[in-house]
């Protein structure tokens, strides 16, 4: 799962049918990775630790605003990952850089 949010967060796009469940656990993965603002480190813990056992047990129950299982995503992402349609390398997208021209101070003739 981290290396799918890994991948999702470089613009690599999963299929629809796990996207809303791999949405779920990235955003827990960037609450936690998050430095800046406030942080309910006990509660966000607590969270991250029932989605992420309720995926490994493979659990029948449904995730937060989904209708999947968290069965049907840990079988799906089994299937993703087995499948060899995700990339190998994932170029990193360099921005581009705009460089305004700086203005030029008028140079006083030199006088000898």
């Amino acid at each position: 799962m981290i290396t799918l949010h890994s991948l999702r967060e470089r613009g690599v796009e999963m299929p629809d049918e796990l996207d809303e469940g791999i949405e779920h656990f990235s955003n827990c993965l960037k609450k936690m990775l998050d430095t800046t603002g406030d942080f309910h480190w006990r509660q966000e813990r607590d969270c991250f630790n029932k989605c992420w056992t309720s995926l490994a047990c493979r659990s029948k129950e449904k995730m937060p605003k989904s209708g999947m299982t968290y069965e049907d995503l840990a079988d799906g992402v089994t299937d993703l990952i087995t499948s060899g349609n995700l990339p190998e390398l994932v170029k990193a997208v360099v921005p581009e850089v705009h460089h305004e021209p700086v203005p030029q101070a008028p140079v006083a003739p030199v006088v000898v």
